[in-house]
């Protein structure tokens, strides 16, 4: 999905990247799809650019490299690299104060933020429950924005086989009084414990979480390694003239890593807009890293 050209350890920029790839906003996005702890990500998902046109400015700071930032210029675009009128200035700084014991103790703080002009001056946010077969239960419409600004707030914590995280992201949107100018956020509390002993890794290049890498992979010596999880997320899309909706999601979650390419995953989630119903959702996954 990523198509770029770039250069790393340049004198004072340190690295350049230009083409389509993701703009620097996110623990939980910066991570990989292979990596995240869950079958999707999570309630702070909705207000997520993900991919797009730029050129971006990367480099590690600090001696031992555990500081980080990313600052670029990009232009909204599909998949299929149609280009629109919509553009943004995204950055994020992290840093990680405590990495040590070969990263069974981690401790990672991360700021984000981006100010945008979205095309055709018309936003839309729709929050769903994390499964990817789900319909949005929260959803905003288009609206008039000229305008918008979003900030992320990031904290990860490792402790030998326990992990804890935890993102807010708030985006902020100027459409004038037909809008109310109105603000919406969203959060997410998530927490795993590896049962064999194993830990979750750290990239701290990238300032992101990595996988558990079993110490016993399935079929050699022992039978892989066994992480169980649990997170919260919320999202409010109730604010000035409109009224999008609030929705808590609830996921927990079996995770089995016969070896560094294979896994096998079980959600069970439990979704609930506000003044509704509830949806529930049991889903699984074989996972196959090359």
């Amino acid at each position: 999905r990523n198509v770029f050209v770039g250069a790393r350890n340049l004198p004072v920029v340190g690295g350049i990247r230009a083409g389509y790839f993701k703009e620097p906003f996110g623990l939980e996005e910066t991570t990989s799809s292979n990596d995240i702890s869950f079958m999707e990500r999570s309630s702070t998902d909705t207000f997520i650019e993900r991919r797009n046109l730029g050129v971006m400015l990367h480099r590690r700071f600090t001696e031992d490299q555990t500081v980080t930032g990313a600052f670029g210029f990009y232009r909204d675009a599909d998949d299929n690299l149609d280009v629109g009128d919509g553009f943004g200035l995204t950055g994020r700084l992290t840093a990680a104060p405590l990495l040590s014991d070969d990263g069974r103790r981690v401790v990672h703080l991360g700021v984000a933020g981006t100010i945008r002009r979205p095309e055709d001056d018309l936003l839309r946010f729709a929050a769903r429950p994390t499964s990817a077969q789900a319909q949005p239960l929260a959803d905003t419409g288009r609206f008039r924005a000229d305008e918008e600004l979003r900030l992320g707030l990031e904290f990860g914590l490792v402790s030998d086989s326990f992990s804890f995280q935890t993102e807010t992201i708030v985006a902020a949107s100027d459409g004038g009084s037909a809008t109310g100018d109105p603000v919406f956020w969203a959060t997410y509390l998530m927490g795993s414990y590896v049962l064999t002993g194993e830990h979750r890794s750290y990239r701290p290049r990238v300032g992101a979480f990595g996988s558990v890498h079993p110490s016993d992979p399935f079929g050699e010596t022992g039978i892989g390694a066994f992480e169980i999880g649990a997170r919260y997320g919320y999202v409010d899309l109730d604010s000035g003239n409109i009224n999008g909706g609030r929705l808590h999601d609830w996921t927990v979650g079996l995770n089995w890593y016969a070896n560094d390419n294979l896994r096998v995953m079980l959600n069970y989630i439990v979704a609930h807009p506000e003044g509704f119903g509830y949806e529930q959702i049991l889903q699984t996954r074989l996972q196959i890293v090359l």
